[in-house]
């Protein structure tokens, strides 16, 4: 007897992380594409660029990666106000 296979469902997004400087925001999110995933990067809540992967492991790799970049070039999850943010 055939089972039915139930897959996420095309274009659930799944946020990362967001990091603030200077009254901005950059935050990067994960979606699962038809060939694969797909790391969003966007400023602002703006959609400025993307990947596409074959594996969830390299997304994750790649959106991880790019957070420690914008850390170390002053981004935080602390907002110009002080107040402390939940990774998203």
């Amino acid at each position: 007897m055939d089972q039915e296979f139930i897959a996420a469902p095309l274009e659930a997004v799944l946020p990362l992380w967001r990091l603030y400087k200077l009254g901005h925001d950059a935050s990067c999110e994960v979606a699962k594409v038809p060939t694969g995933f797909e790391g969003r990067f966007l400023l602002d809540g703006r959609f400025l660029y993307s990947h596409q992967f074959s594996h969830s492991g390299e997304v994750m790799k790649w959106a991880f990666a790019k957070q420690v970049q914008f850390r170390q070039q002053g981004w935080s999850r602390v907002t110009t106000n002080g107040r402390q943010q939940v990774a998203r």
